[in-house]
């Protein structure tokens, strides 16, 4: 696979009861996500979509020309194609695209919602720093990759471009507010060796939420790519189960 393979998005057809709509990290493809769009799409039947984030997918530089809005614009218009053909929309994501998923469930009338490893509060010190820095170095050491499993790859930027970073940093400003006002049913699956966003993060959004509905799995055996990693046939199993109760009824 190139990486022009691994950017391109995914589309599944199934069924028109239930359309799935998973979000990419930062930095990522909608590759790394494949492999669970593919085993939702078997064990439940549903149609699942998995569209490249703007800035992503070309070159790094690319991504220190968007803004948060126009990924959040991507993931609206994403949940609509789905909404207009199905009768129930479920939302989830991986790291910074669990953030988005947050989001999208607060502006649209999400059925479900489903994190890995999602970005809500970074323990990195420099990242309020994040409108300086990116003044000073347009590209940082990169962060993907993180990967417990030998020989699996994350296909994704080879640097952190820092105007990206900054527009996380202003979309997680936003998010956060809106976290008590979620009352949808969440599933939260947690690497409990993450080397990218800390557990307390995942922590912080459980008690926050306000589902009465909120899950915690733990991961035991991947890193912060854990669709990619050692424990995808856990994430497969927990996220379809939970969907197939809350949103199908099962």
């Amino acid at each position: 696979m190139t990486f022009t393979d691994a950017a391109r998005p995914i589309r599944l057809a199934g069924s028109p009861e239930l359309g799935v709509l998973l979000i990419h990290g930062f930095t990522s493809t909608p590759d790394s996500l494949a492999a669970w769009a593919e085993g939702l799409h078997r064990v439940l039947g549903a149609t699942v979509s998995v569209p490249l984030l703007p800035g992503h997918g070309t070159r790094w530089q690319d991504l220190n020309r968007v803004t948060w809005q126009d990924w959040e614009a991507t993931v609206l218009a994403a949940f609509d194609e789905l909404a207009a053909t199905h009768r129930r929309v479920a939302v989830g994501g991986l790291s910074l695209g669990g953030t988005l998923a947050c989001l999208a469930a607060a502006r649209r009338p999400a059925a479900a919602l489903v994190l890995v490893n999602h970005l809500m509060w970074l323990g990195n010190p420099a990242l309020p720093l994040a409108p300086l820095i990116k003044r000073l170095t347009p590209s940082m050491a990169a962060v993907a990759g993180d990967i417990k499993k030998p020989g699996a790859q994350e296909f994704a930027y080879d640097r952190v471009p820092t105007g990206g970073v900054d527009q996380f940093r202003r979309l997680l400003k936003v998010v956060r507010p809106l976290l008590p006002s979620l009352t949808l049913p969440t599933l939260l699956l947690k690497s409990r060796e993450d080397h990218v966003v800390p557990v307390a993060s995942t922590l912080k959004t459980l008690a926050r939420l306000g589902s009465t509905r909120k899950d915690l799995v733990w991961l035991e055996h991947s890193y912060h790519v854990a669709t990619l990693d050692h424990d995808l046939p856990l994430i497969v199993q927990q996220s379809g189960r939970f969907l197939s109760e809350v949103v199908q009824g099962r």
